[in-house]
């Protein structure tokens, strides 16, 4: 028998990460040039679909290039933690490189299940954290709108909002003394499917046009491998996503105490996480907490 192999630390994952990105940007890129080559000599009619062809081949090479962008700035965070005690505690998580590559002050993931319930979240930092909580608590924000309805911008499904109380009364307010003042959020797709939200934070409300491309492109990229044939690709280059599963809080307590005011209340899944929102938002605590008491059976919500 031979040797088990020896896990790789998460500097070397996050490089490996990066240089199977970089593989398969490198793959379409030539697809794309022959496409384009070809179209030089061929009728107008065929060159045309090679043309329309190759823009999708560079757009695929475009998030597999903001994926390498983005691996590569999570190892040298995990490397300079690895190096430095001082370093502050969660400077190397993901999610961290996200907002970083976003060259945005906060950002945040929400990861959607059935019925659009919230199944996941991750935050780059208190901003974010308390803005996530928030959408949880009021039952809106971008999460709750990402991919549920027509473009919103353009001809893509990107949500840029500047003007946060008019779109969101109840959010907008409540996350407008955070100093946020802008949020642009773009959905994880798998197929037809919109699973989950990338959502950034801004501080003003000058959105450029160039952090909505940037945003649209990480994430496509986090959840565009994984739709791409993946019985054949390992689980490195086929699921960008993985480190930010290692980092979600899947709130236990808000589905577990949705499941028992079901049962006590007679009602749906669906309208006992309403029920839960309300509770929250008449008591002005945090869901979380109060899903806690539910569950400790401490309070009964009837």
């Amino acid at each position: 028998m031979g040797r088990p192999a020896v896990p790789l630390d998460p500097v070397e994952r996050a490089l490996q990460r990066a240089a199977a990105a970089q593989a398969r940007a490198s793959r379409v890129a030539e697809v794309a040039d022959r496409l384009e080559g070809r179209a030089e000599t061929a009728a107008p009619e065929l060159a045309s679909i090679l043309l329309s062809s190759a823009a999708r081949q560079r757009e695929s090479e475009r998030r597999f290039e903001a994926m390498v962008t983005l691996h590569q700035h999570h190892a040298r965070r995990l490397k300079r933690r690895l190096a430095a005690s001082d370093v502050a505690s969660g400077d190397d998580a993901f999610i961290v490189a996200i907002a970083d590559c976003l060259r945005q002050p906060s950002a945040a993931l929400t990861l959607l299940g059935h019925e659009r319930a919230v199944l996941a979240t991750a935050a780059s930092d208190a901003t974010s954290r308390v803005a996530q909580n928030l959408e949880l608590t009021l039952g809106e924000g971008p999460a709750h709108d990402i991919g549920a309805g027509p473009p919103v911008h353009g001809d893509t499904d990107v949500i840029v909002v500047r003007d946060l109380v008019h779109r969101w009364p109840l959010y907008g307010s409540a996350v407008g003394p955070l100093g946020v003042r802008a949020v642009i959020a773009a959905p994880l797709r798998l197929a037809d499917t919109c699973v989950g939200a990338l959502v950034a934070f801004g501080p003003t409300t000058t959105v450029a046009m160039d952090a909505v491309l940037r945003l649209q492109d990480l994430a496509a990229g986090l959840t565009h491998a994984a739709q791409a044939l993946p019985d054949t690709f390992n689980i490195i280059e086929s699921l960008d996503l993985m480190p930010l599963l290692d980092e979600t809080d899947t709130h236990p307590a808000i589905h577990q105490a949705a499941g028992m005011l079901s049962v006590q209340l007679g009602t749906t899944i669906t309208d006992a996480y309403a029920v839960l929102r309300a509770r929250a938002f008449a008591d002005d605590v945090d869901i979380d907490a109060l899903a806690a008491k539910v569950v400790r059976r401490e309070i009964r919500i009837t």
